[in-house]
């Protein structure tokens, strides 16, 4: 029987940016369902880290308060791993 072709996920969506508080991020799990979010302040410096695991594949929505995280107004860099992908995002956090 032929096999059906796999096709790649979507890359993640991040959304509103820049952002005053709250970032959504949209991430297509296929492969995996662990999805691993970093973010960087501009020197480099490690602000958040956090592995988030889901129970199904599919379009998944994962909201972030950054004010909560307590971060101050600048430019940030998120690396979000999933499906044994990495992509960045430069995330502008306005006051």
């Amino acid at each position: 029987a032929p096999r059906m072709a796999s096709t790649s996920p979507e890359a993640p969506v991040l959304y509103p940016n820049p952002t005053s508080d709250r970032i959504r991020l949209s991430v297509d799990m296929q492969d995996s369902n662990e999805l691993e979010l970093v973010l960087f302040n501009v020197t480099g410096q490690l602000m958040y880290k956090d592995e988030i695991r889901f129970d199904k594949t599919g379009i998944q929505v994962i909201e972030l308060q950054l004010k909560q995280l307590g971060l101050s107004q600048g430019i940030y860099l998120l690396r979000v791993t999933s499906n044994g992908r990495a992509n960045d995002f430069r995330v502008v956090l306005t006051d």
